[in-house]
């Protein structure tokens, strides 16, 4: 099975148990109100980058919604690497759980540079994978630890493949 099918499945099993289980919603609920109060006072769009289920837009309604398959719950599918978004125009770009997905984050990082104001804010947050991260995550996530994924730093656009899912939460 494809990849990004498998991860439009994941999505919505990711749905599922988000409206089963409301400790779930109160952790991330938590979680989203932090990076709120972190978001950058520039005027101008926030994005977020890998939204899933767009859990995010409950604390931060006006924030657009992308990932790298269309879903009822994002704005646009995008890529982290090709933005469609003209220059200087983002005041914050959120990457929730996200980050360990990009095979490339260089080439994301200077897209990300480029998109922002010169305030503009990238927030990052990820999941810690210490010895008992490594336990949880590897017997009771679906998504690999991958310590021994290889990550790649430079930034020839031919290495890029657009949509194609990658997980290395180890890295």
């Amino acid at each position: 099975m494809n990849q990004l099918f498998r991860y439009k499945d994941e999505i919505e099993i990711n749905k599922a148990l988000w409206e089963r289980k409301g400790l779930l919603r109160k952790a991330y609920g938590d979680f989203y109100k932090k990076i709120k109060e972190n978001l950058s006072s520039e005027s101008g769009q926030i994005l977020e980058i890998g939204s899933g289920i767009g859990a995010i837009k409950e604390i931060i309604p006006h924030c657009v919604l992308t990932d790298i398959v269309y879903t009822p719950y994002v704005n646009f599918v995008q890529s982290a690497y090709r933005l469609s978004i003209r220059d200087r125009c983002l005041s914050n770009i959120i990457l929730f759980d996200v980050f360990h997905h990009l095979k490339f984050p260089l080439i994301a990082l200077k897209e990300f540079s480029r998109v922002l104001k010169p305030k503009g804010r990238v927030i990052i947050f990820e999941p810690y994978i210490s010895i008992f991260g490594y336990l949880v995550y590897g017997l009771m996530h679906k998504e690999p630890v991958g310590f021994n994924r290889k990550i790649i730093w430079n930034d020839k656009e031919s290495d890029i493949k657009d949509n194609c899912y990658y997980s290395a939460q180890g890295n």
